[in-house]
């Protein structure tokens, strides 16, 4: 299970709302939605929904009022620094696990509670990840 598309699933099949946060245009986003588990996803965000794209905070803004979550329900999932900064920038109680494109380093400082080298990590290691935290409201969002 090497794919971003089995992390999406098993996600949702816990129970969690899975927002994808993109700066790709729609045209894009589609090709990606197939991709990425698109039976998993309960919204997308574009660059094309928001005024400023990450780093900003704004497409985190966006995400969580799709899945009508607060941010102390949320995690996000991220490859790179303006992920990280993003979700730190709308709350810093957005959780984010990092997947691993940038040094762990620069993604723990930018806010990454935990960094994995590609989506099977963290899949193989959810029940001790960012998802697996129990004080969690109900209908979380990733």
């Amino acid at each position: 299970m090497d794919s971003a598309a089995d992390l999406l699933r098993e996600l949702d099949r816990r129970g969690w709302r899975v927002v994808l946060v993109t700066s790709a245009k729609d045209a894009e986003l589609d090709a990606l939605r197939r991709a990425a588990a698109d039976d998993a996803i309960t919204a997308t965000a574009s660059s094309d929904d928001v005024s400023e794209g990450k780093p900003a905070p704004d497409p985190v803004h966006h995400a969580l009022g799709l899945a009508d979550a607060p941010a102390h329900g949320a995690v996000l999932v991220g490859d790179a620094v303006w992920d990280m900064q993003a979700g730190f920038r709308a709350d810093a109680r957005v959780r984010g696990p990092a997947l691993r494109w940038h040094p762990a380093a620069c993604l723990e400082k930018a806010g990454a509670r935990a960094v994995y080298r590609r989506p099977a990590d963290l899949l193989a290691h959810i029940d001790s990840s960012p998802f697996a935290d129990r004080d969690r409201p109900p209908n979380h969002t990733a």
